[in-house]
């Protein structure tokens, strides 16, 4: 695995920090924690230092479902808004 995820609760929402490399090899566990955090989660992306495609198609998937997303480099966001073919 070459992400971390730690789960917190404040003010009644769930907040996922994923750090390290998102990776296809981790997008159904970050997925899972998703969905046990209940719906739209906050993923605090400050410590993500990159993602390959579908990591961002799956960040770009939980974040159309509602999850709030913040904290993201320059690069992670640049990824984000790019458009896949």
């Amino acid at each position: 695995m070459t992400v971390r995820l730690t789960s917190s609760t404040e003010g009644g929402r769930t907040i996922i920090r994923v750090e390290g490399r998102l990776t296809v090899e981790d997008t159904s566990v970050l997925e899972a924690e998703c969905r046990s955090g209940g719906f739209s989660p906050q993923l605090d992306l400050s410590g993500l230092l990159s993602a390959d495609k579908a990591g961002i198609e799956l960040l770009r998937t939980l974040q159309a479902k509602g999850a709030e997303l913040y904290g993201a480099s320059d690069y992670i966001r640049r990824l984000l808004k790019e458009e896949t073919p």
